[in-house]
């Protein structure tokens, strides 16, 4: 399943709202874990599923140079490798997702990316 929100309604809460309803679903439906991937270059995405939760969980290199003939760019950065991030829905997965404390910086707001582009590469998975 792919997940893009048209740029004239992007920074408006849809793609969380989305996304939110997505993983709502997957959980409802018995999945104990959602998964994401995305290009490299899909800043704004990426920001995105981590405030939603997601972690990230392992980086498939050169997977868009492999996979599409004419290169991609995003953001000014060529979208090479697909970023995979992994959301524990059943209480079991939470209890054995590693844990962290936040750094001050991670609890400061963050500045809001800027808007643009479109996702590249938004495949969402729920495994059961």
């Amino acid at each position: 399943m792919n997940l893009a929100v048209d740029e004239f309604h992007q920074g408006k809460g849809l793609g969380t709202t989305l996304l939110k309803h997505g993983i709502q679903t997957a959980a409802k439906k018995g999945y104990k874990t959602v998964e994401i991937g995305t290009g490299n270059s899909s800043i704004n995405q990426l920001v995105l599923y981590q405030k939603v939760g997601f972690r990230i969980t392992g980086i498939y290199h050169d997977f868009f140079i492999r996979n599409y003939e004419e290169p991609i760019f995003e953001n000014g950065i060529q979208c090479r490798d697909m970023i995979r991030l992994s959301m524990p829905l059943s209480e079991e997965q939470k209890a054995q997702a590693p844990r962290s404390a936040p750094t001050s910086a991670a609890r400061q707001k963050t500045p809001r990316p800027v808007a643009g582009g479109s996702s590249t590469s938004c495949a969402r998975r729920a495994d059961r």
